[in-house]
């Protein structure tokens, strides 16, 4: 039998090999033993069959199990291998016209995803170097099996009169993402190559531990490591427009389509999505803001501000602009202020994007805001008297009314700014928007029925509630809540559910944190969640979700301005009564114009116009 790149990969009993990711991490290359081995592929089996016990099989899907059919010998694993009949069959869906041209897309990919490995390993010096050929020969396979599984599955919430339009782009969709995959993999390949001649410098301690936990030993390691997990892909011009108009989009894989979760290859998305909304956001700009110089904020008081973390961003811009502009004369009315100093905005930081950090260690990425707080810690810290003002995405709760009582504290709370409550969901669900009671009844319960399932040749009965249900054309929906103390989940409360209750069963995961949420939606397209819109547009810049309506209006400056869509709320800023002078001149100068201006440049929607 003939050999191509990858050859052809047996698994005796299904688990004495799997197949290696091409961007398995080093620790997973390591040779495992056949105990482990097979835990890893029962639980592999296991979350598989939970995953699409869930999901309906529309009319026309063929499911296949491609490893299962190399381990039993039925199919070669080198497609060069495959007979007309073969390949009709294994590659589904996909129309005739393309298959020749996926298959030599596919042979390109083996060749480069081969030299790409070789000349990775080649730098390196320990135990797992050894495996560079088997992670060369079967890596490809990875990428080769999820192409294959999308084409004998038609995604069951997808207008079932659409197939044909379907796998004609994804054919075309696919196509573009192993060129871009080849194009990748080569450019490695030569930075690799370029970095064996020149050797780069020992990495800083904190990297070099991450590393070692990693199962790297070099210099070369952190380079070659984040390197691998930083490539990234061009967008093309059609997939540009779809991006910022809201469109569903395929990227190829999904961040958790891979089995370490580790985004390769990546899209430049978050990138142009930055720009796009920072673009935006420029024709908002303020220039220099004398008045809040006058106010001579010093460190001492920017250590004592909490607030919401989507709030953050507001508090930078306001702390970084507390240093007099040059050539600001020293007015005899604030020649009592203490001297100035720079602002520290180091513990202020901002981080945006995913929390996996783009591919980035997690040692190397800047973390939010800690001295900040978030919402529910900063508002009690205010209470406590730890902190002197709360910027908040929302009004007091209930609870923490309760306990500024208890400690027989009065607090006040100032709107200053719009934001508005927004639901998220898969960027490739149909359903587009849903009517106030709709999305109450999706988070209640309210469409949960026992219904029926195929999978295999089983039929499997649970309770679930359906996108039909609201409109759409199937598939199980999938709400993902929020921690109780959040900002978001007092929001979900206030102005959604009023009352209704939330059984959190219902919930497949209640989320922690705000960016987790994101991972999740991406990962599948029945899911539902909620945040707020500034935190969604100008901080996560993500290509895998995007916002829905509510009865027909989606959020956007203007439909929040206006109060015409109708999740709007105000941001409120929380102190003591009679605080003292520093809350007292903040509250006067935020909602001051020039106050009001810089909310607005930095995307929020200002109380006063």
């Amino acid at each position: 039998m003939k050999h191509s790149v990858f050859g052809t990969l047996k698994i005796p009993n299904g688990l004495g090999t799997i197949p290696i990711s091409a961007s398995c991490p080093p620790c997973l290359m390591k040779p495992l033993a056949p105990t482990v081995v097979a835990l890893f592929f029962l639980l592999a089996i296991g979350i598989f069959i939970a995953a699409s016990a869930q999901v309906e099989t529309p009319e026309g899907n063929t499911p296949l199990d491609f490893f299962k059919l190399i381990a039993e010998d039925k199919i070669s694993s080198d497609p060069a291998q495959w007979d007309d009949e073969t390949r009709k069959k294994t590659l589904g869906n996909m129309p005739a016209e393309y298959h020749q041209k996926f298959l030599d897309a596919y042979a390109k990919l083996c060749e480069a995803n081969a030299a790409f490995w070789m000349t990775r390993n080649k730098l390196y010096d320990n135990v797992y170097s050894e495996q560079a050929e088997k992670v060369a020969q079967y890596g490809g396979l990875f990428y080769l099996d999820q192409t294959l599984y999308k084409f004998h599955n038609y995604p069951v919430m997808r207008d079932p009169e659409k197939q044909a339009e379907y796998w004609n782009a994804l054919a075309k969709d696919t196509l573009l993402l192993y060129e871009k995959i080849i194009e990748g993999l080569q450019q490695r390949t030569e930075d690799h190559k370029k970095l064996a001649a020149n050797p780069p410098e020992p990495v800083d301690a904190e990297s070099r531990k991450w590393i070692l936990r990693s199962g790297g030993s070099n210099g070369a390691d952190v380079f070659l490591w984040g390197d691998l997990l930083g490539v990234v892909l061009p967008l093309t011009d059609a997939q540009k427009t779809r991006l910022l108009n809201d469109e569903p989009l395929w990227l190829g894989m999904t961040p958790h389509e891979l089995m370490n979760h580790t985004k390769f290859p990546q899209f430049a998305t978050y990138e142009f999505l930055k720009e796009a909304r920072d673009a935006e956001r420029e024709k908002w700009h303020v220039g220099a803001t004398p008045e809040l110089a006058k106010l001579g904020i010093d460190q001492a008081e920017v250590d004592r501000w909490a607030g919401s973390f989507s709030l953050h961003p507001l508090i930078y811009a306001i702390a970084e602009r507390c240093t007099p502009p040059p050539g600001l004369p020293n007015l005899p009315n604030t020649s009592d202020l203490p001297q100035q100093k720079k602002i520290n905005l180091a513990p202020l930081k901002i981080t945006t994007g995913r929390s996996m950090g783009l591919g980035m260690p997690a040692q190397t990425i800047p973390q939010p805001a800690r001295a900040l707080l978030n919402t529910h810690p900063a508002l009690l810290a205010v209470i406590q008297g730890s902190k002197d003002v709360a910027f908040s995405t929302r009004p007091l709760s209930q609870l923490e009314l309760d306990e500024a009582e208890k400690q027989g504290v009065e607090l006040v709370q100032v709107p200053f700014a719009k934001d508005a409550f927004v639901f998220l969901q898969n960027r490739n669900n149909p359903v587009r928007s849903l009517t106030l009671e709709q999305y109450q009844g999706i988070f209640s319960g309210k469409y949960l029925q026992e219904r029926q399932e195929q999978w295999g040749d089983r039929v499997i009965a649970f309770k679930r509630q359906s996108w039909a249900d609201v409109g759409g054309f199937g598939g199980t929906i999938e709400p993902f809540t929020r921690d109780r103390d959040s900002g978001s989940e007092e929001l979900m409360q206030s102005l959604v559910m009023k009352g209704v209750a939330i059984p959190y069963q219902l919930s497949p995961m209640m989320i922690d944190g705000m960016t987790v949420l994101y991972d999740h939606l991406a990962q599948s397209h029945g899911s539902i969640g909620y945040s707020v819109y500034y935190f969604d547009r100008y901080m996560m810049f993500d290509a895998y979700t995007r916002t829905m309506g509510v009865n027909g209006v989606f959020p956007n400056a203007e439909t929040i301005a206006s109060g015409k869509y109708p999740l709007v709320y105000e941001c409120v800023l929380v102190h003591r009564k009679n605080p003292g002078k520093n809350a007292e001149r903040l509250v006067r100068w935020l909602l001051s114009k020039e106050g009001q201006k810089l909310v607005r440049s930095v995307g929020y929607v200002p109380v006063r116009e």
